[in-house]
Parts: structure tokens; C-alpha cells; sequence
């Protein structure tokens, strides 16, 4: 653009990225008495590629014609490959699908995400909590972008049945650095115990702990504190309540 006239020094034409290679060529107005540089086969980058033909008279002047090509930037944002190192998507993967499913158990947390462009010239990244999953729906988005900064989405949905446990790992009752025994001793399975205190004991400590490390909780968090005023508030009605994960 525009056509050739020779009076018109400069030039410009846009490619498709598939094309890598050009071929220049030209014919002199007089061979015989002129001479012509710049002639031949280029190789395109992205983008514009400036190449000069200068043309020589006898006389020693010069007539300098630009041509920029322009190839244009690879919009390929598909991947050819996507997997998940933890668990199996239910549908095999295609190109040309965008959303999966996929279903996990408590134990695993995070997921280890591999996917592969089609093209080198692609890009891609991990967008939600892949690397902190939470009990029933996860949303994960792998966004892939294109040479020519076109995006492609692919979504994952990832179902987490969640931690079931919900029992305490540790209970204390302490006053200073004396730890008082609880009648029987404790078991994350048994639910209710007895203490018996000296007469001159007023004030305890009631330490509860959930598995933090399967989230189990006791309300906010899973350490749970209290001091008990015995003159004041009837130690019996003290009940711990532990939450798993999955709500049970």
C-alpha cells in the first residue's frame, strides 16, 4: 500500500503471522546505466520489518524506496495439553472445550496445575485458590495469552468434600503450672468428663484444641481458652463444640 509508482518512495504491507519469509524484487527503469541494493530474501519478525532498495544512476544519485512489512502477532490462546497432578478431570481434555469438573477429597488442598500452549509464543496463568481449597466449590481459572494479547479462558471446577474430623486433639485444665487430671483420662473419643478440684482452688483454665492442620474449629479458631471463675460460674456448663471442616 499503495500500488507501485515510482515516483512514491515508501511503502507498507501487513502479513499473517504464519508468514516468516520475503522474497524482494524489482525491475530498474534502465538496467544498463543503473544499479539497485536492497533486493533479495528477508526473514519477518513480529511486527514491522523496515527494508530499504536504494537505487544508484550513473551519476551517483540515489533514490532510497522503504517497504515496512508488518507480520502480524500469533493469536493462537488455545492449549494443547492440561492437567492436574492430584486428580483426574471427568472429561478427557480437548482444545476446544473450556470448562471441567473434578472431585477431591479433604486430604488434598491444593492442586499442582501443568498446562502447555499450543504455541511457544503463549503465556499462561493461574487465577483462584488453587493453593488453598476450601470445603464444596472451587472456581480456577488457566488464562492463556496469545502473542497478539488475545485471551482464552479455561475453567475448572474443583468439588472438595472437606475434613470430617471433628474431634479435640488435646483438653486441659491448668491453674499456674498446675495441670489438673480429668476422670478418664483424655481420648478424642470419649465426650464427657469429670473434674475434682481442691477446696482452695477458685480460678481454672479451660484449654480446648482442635486438628488445626484438617481446619477443624472451636467457633474462630481452633484453640479455644477460657478462665473459669469457680465462685462465680458452675464448671458443668462448660460444653466444647468442634466444627469440621465439611460443617459436621
Amino acid at each position: 500500500t499503495p500500488e507501485f509508482n515510482k515516483m512514491n518512495l515508501k511503502y507498507e504491507v501487513e502479513v499473517e503471522n504464519d508468514v516468516t519469509k520475503i522474497s524482494l524484487d524489482g525491475v530498474l527503469e534502465d538496467s544498463e546505466l543503473a544499479s539497485a541494493t536492497g533486493f533479495g530474501e528477508y526473514d519477518l519478525n513480529v511486527g514491522a520489518n523496515t527494508i530499504n532498495v536504494v537505487v544508484t544512476a550513473q551519476d551517483g544519485s540515489t533514490l532510497t524506496y522503504t517497504f515496512i512489512i508488518t507480520r502480524k502477532a500469533n493469536a493462537n490462546a488455545l492449549l494443547s495439553n492440561l492437567t492436574i497432578e492430584e486428580a483426574n478431570l471427568t472429561e478427557t481434555f480437548d482444545s476446544n472445550k473450556f470448562v471441567y469438573y473434578m472431585y477431591i477429597t479433604g486430604e488434598v488442598e491444593k492442586l499442582t496445575i501443568n498446562a502447555t500452549p499450543q504455541v511457544s509464543t503463549s503465556t499462561y496463568k493461574v487465577i483462584g485458590n488453587y493453593d488453598n481449597l476450601i470445603a464444596g466449590k472451587n472456581e480456577i481459572i488457566i488464562r492463556v495469552t496469545a502473542e497478539d494479547k488475545s485471551t482464552c479462558d479455561y475453567k475448572i471446577i474443583v468439588n472438595r468434600t472437606g475434613y470430617n474430623d471433628n474431634y479435640l486433639q488435646s483438653l486441659l485444665v491448668t491453674n499456674e503450672n498446675e495441670i489438673y487430671p480429668l476422670t478418664p483420662n483424655f481420648d478424642p473419643l470419649y465426650d464427657t468428663y469429670t473434674l475434682n478440684l481442691p477446696n482452695e482452688i477458685t480460678n481454672v483454665i479451660l484449654t480446648a484444641t482442635a486438628d488445626g492442620s484438617k481446619r477443624a474449629k472451636i467457633g474462630s479458631s481452633s484453640v479455644y481458652v477460657k478462665n473459669i471463675n469457680l465462685l462465680t460460674e458452675n464448671p458443668s456448663n462448660n460444653t466444647i463444640v468442634v466444627t469440621a471442616e465439611d460443617g459436621t
